[in-house]
């Protein structure tokens, strides 16, 4: 797990250990919504995974399995 927010966050960053990561690897977010309104709030601007060799644009549709 890289990180966790509750409540109303605004904005969001994680800093992810290159030690996490070899080879090919999956972003799997977990949204546990107890009150209704939860999921990804952000504008599109702001979905986004960086490095310090590129930006990795992460608008648009995701998939997803409701458990």
């Amino acid at each position: 797990m890289v990180g966790e927010t509750f409540k109303d966050i605004i904005k969001t960053e994680y800093e992810i250990d290159p030690s996490m990561y070899t080879g090919e690897n999956f972003i799997v977010v977990r949204v546990e919504d107890y009150m209704g309104g939860g999921g990804f709030s952000a504008s599109d601007d702001l979905m986004y995974l960086e490095s310090d060799k590129e930006k990795t644009d992460l608008k648009g549709k995701w998939k997803y399995k409701i458990v």
